[in-house]
This record gives C-alpha cells, sequence and structure tokens, in this order.
C-alpha cells in the first residue's frame, strides 16, 4: 500500500514536471531569411554594375582623349601708324616744255629749266603728266613727267581732265637770226643763233642753200653747221620752226668765203 502511493506520488510528481516544462519558453530558432529578395538584389546590383562598366568602356573608345585647355592669351593692342604727309615736289631733270594742256597739240607756256624744284598741284588721268605752278607765280600749266621726279606725298594729288585743245595754227617764225662763220682751204664753220618765239612748235629745221640739213628739237636757238668750202663759195642758212599745222620760216642770212 504505502509503495503504491509512493509510485502514484512519484507519478504525479512527473506529470507536473512535464506540464511544467510544457509551458517553459522554447528556443527560438531565428526566422529563415528569404532567399528570393536577396538573389534578385544581388542580380539588380549585377546588372547596374554591368552597365555602368559597358558605359564607361563605350566612352573610352568612343570619345577621343581632348588636351586640356591651354591658358589664352590676350593679344597686346597693335600700335596705330599714322601715316607721314610731306609736300608734293618734283624737280626738272631736263630742259622741257610746260604747256596749256598734255601734250604738243597745246601751246608752251613757259620751258622748266634743268635743277628747278616746282610744286605741282595734280597730275592728268592717265599719269603721265602734272598739273605744276609756274615757276614764281599761281598760274599752271602741264609738265611731261619723263623730265621730272617727284618727291612727298604726290599720291594725295587729285586727278585733273585736260582742257579742250585749240584748233591747231602753224608756229611762229623765229626771229633775229644772226650768225659768225670763218673759212679755210676746205671748209667752212657756221655759227647761227635766233629767238624763239613760238608757242607750239614740234621743232626746227636748218635750212642751208634751201635744204634741210638738221632737225632740231623745240625750243633751240642755235646751231653750228661745218662743211666743205672753197674760196669764192657761197651760202644761203634760213631757220624754219614746224608743227602738224604748218611751218614758217626765218629771214635768210647769206656770205661767201673769201
Amino acid at each position: 500500500m504505502n509503495n503504491c502511493k509512493l509510485f502514484s506520488f512519484m507519478g504525479l510528481a512527473l506529470l507536473l514536471i512535464l506540464a511544467s516544462a510544457c509551458n517553459l519558453p522554447q528556443n527560438q530558432t531565428p526566422p529563415e531569411q528569404d532567399t528570393t529578395i536577396d538573389a534578385q538584389e544581388t542580380s539588380l546590383a549585377a546588372t547596374v554594375a554591368a552597365q555602368v562598366t559597358q558605359s564607361l568602356l563605350e566612352n573610352a573608345t568612343s570619345t577621343p582623349s581632348q588636351t586640356p585647355a591651354q591658358p589664352t592669351e590676350t593679344p597686346s593692342p597693335s600700335p596705330t601708324v599714322t601715316p607721314t604727309y610731306a609736300p608734293p615736289m618734283l624737280r626738272v631733270e631736263q630742259n622741257t616744255n610746260c604747256r596749256s594742256g598734255p601734250g604738243e597739240a597745246y601751246n608752251i607756256i613757259v620751258v622748266l629749266t634743268a635743277g628747278q624744284n616746282i610744286e605741282p598741284v595734280g597730275r592728268s588721268m592717265e599719269g603721265q603728266y602734272w598739273v605744276v605752278k609756274r615757276p614764281g607765280t599761281e598760274q599752271t600749266c602741264w609738265a611731261w613727267g619723263e623730265f621730272l621726279t617727284a618727291s612727298g606725298s604726290v599720291h594725295t594729288l587729285p586727278e585733273f581732265t585736260p582742257p579742250p585743245t585749240a584748233t591747231p595754227v602753224p608756229p611762229t617764225a623765229p626771229r633775229g637770226l644772226t650768225y659768225t662763220f670763218s673759212c679755210t682751204f676746205t671748209d667752212v664753220t657756221v655759227n647761227l643763233s635766233w629767238t624763239d618765239v613760238a608757242t607750239n612748235e614740234s621743232g626746227y629745221r636748218v635750212l642751208r642753200n634751201n635744204a634741210v640739213i638738221a632737225e632740231l628739237p623745240a625750243n633751240t636757238t642755235q646751231y653750228t653747221d661745218v662743211t666743205a668750202a672753197s674760196s669764192g663759195s657761197s651760202f644761203t642758212y634760213i631757220i624754219e620752226t614746224f608743227n602738224d599745222a604748218g611751218s614758217a620760216r626765218s629771214g635768210s642770212i647769206t656770205f661767201s668765203c673769201p
């Protein structure tokens, strides 16, 4: 009887212990991670990394390397050049006519002599003639540029239109023909001189015994002739001036060798 109670008591105690153990807190296992989400995140990160890498590779192969921009230097302003001005001037290198217009169709106004400095006021449109002040006056005439040397700012001079030409007329005959001569046994030397009063002549001719022996340029006023002669030879000289409109003769001189 006592043993049965003892076993009953022990059985009851064991049940109580088991019942208590069922109510004790259980060891909890950590929740199992959602491996599907982790796999998706890992795949997305890999895709983004691949896209970034591909973009970097494309930029590296398609975009040329650029040289770093060099600093821009501000250029220094160029100095302003002020042209200098010098009064135009012409020097006469050889005696030449200064006419009422450009060419022999115009009357001679004055003769410019070598060594003179004259002031130009303009030039012909074709550039061959200068319009100049007559020495000592404010009046102008046209001089051929072949015998003139220009200096100074002649490029500032205006262009002049030639005046109309007058109706051509023959030149005025030379005046005051004089002479000296000397005869030898074989020849005679004659020195002729005259006054040039023409303004439109093209030149002069010297005639001996009515034959032309020389043709001289305009403005000539003297000539020396040497020709064969013998005792009693007679000579007649005439000076003739001419242009395209005609000619005119001086008076004649006549002499004989002793």
